[in-house]
């Protein structure tokens, strides 16, 4: 066994304002919706940031390892959406990682299904041969070094890249002024498991066959592609 994200008329004016306001509005409710962390000279990410929002699931919760080779595995399982991976925990009370996720075809934990296409993804819906998944991650939005009688300098940011790799640890003591944000990314998948993140050239190249239907789509209709229910609405028009 293997376990190894113009010009107005007066008339006009009012609903103009009205309309502006409430389109700022979604926009503040939008920005709001990814929690951000910041974290202290001397504080560990672990301490500040939720262990329920460090993990997609409270506890480690039974589930299901299925390779590509036929074979799985039980485990208790839970995604790391600090490292974004899947860890499982041992006999012994151990936390591990799987090591090699190219041998894995799907996970599943509770009703939740998990796909690794160079990054894991939770399955949203599936549309007849196409999955609609999303990635959870956390990355820098701000990074400031601690100068002569405490001042902060800003540094350049490292992003997405700089967590994956491990440059800054969960339960390091950081000596620097970090902000973290948490995101969420929507991928499109195929029967094959090939996932891309949602964007107009990957809906093109996902939908080969009708990509002029697809530019027609996007062209005519509302399509905010990290909108849920845009893109759902998108699968649904396209799974027909």
């Amino acid at each position: 066994m293997i376990l190894y994200y113009i010009y107005l008329k007066p008339g006009y004016m009012k609903l103009f304002l009205l309309t502006c306001f409430f389109c700022f509005f979604s926009f503040i409710i939008s920005a709001q919706s990814n929690k951000t962390y910041k974290i202290n000279p001397g504080q560990k990410i672990i301490d500040i940031i939720p262990q329920t929002e460090l993990y997609s699931y409270p506890e480690f919760t039974a589930g299901t390892i299925l390779f590509k080779d036929g074979n799985y595995a039980k485990a208790s399982l839970n995604y790391n959406v600090f490292y974004e991976t899947i860890e499982f925990t041992t006999a012994k009370g151990d936390t591990l990682a799987i090591a090699d996720e190219s041998i894995i075809k799907m996970i599943t934990i509770k009703q939740d299904t998990f796909y690794y296409s160079k990054a894991y993804v939770k399955a949203i819906a599936v549309y007849g041969d196409m999955i609609l998944a999303e990635k959870q991650y956390f990355s820098m939005a701000n990074r400031e070094k601690i100068g002569a009688l405490g001042t902060t300098t800003s540094a350049s940011v490292d992003t997405h890249n700089a967590i994956r790799n491990k440059e800054v640890a969960k339960d390091l003591v950081v000596q620097e002024v970090l902000t973290l944000v948490k995101n969420k990314i929507l991928y499109i998948g195929n029967k094959y498991q090939y996932f891309l993140p949602v964007n107009k050239k990957n809906l093109l190249e996902m939908y080969g066959k009708r990509q002029k239907e697809v530019s027609n789509y996007i062209k005519d209709n509302t399509v905010h592609f990290s909108n849920e229910q845009d893109i759902k609405r998108f699968m649904e028009h396209f799974s027909k």
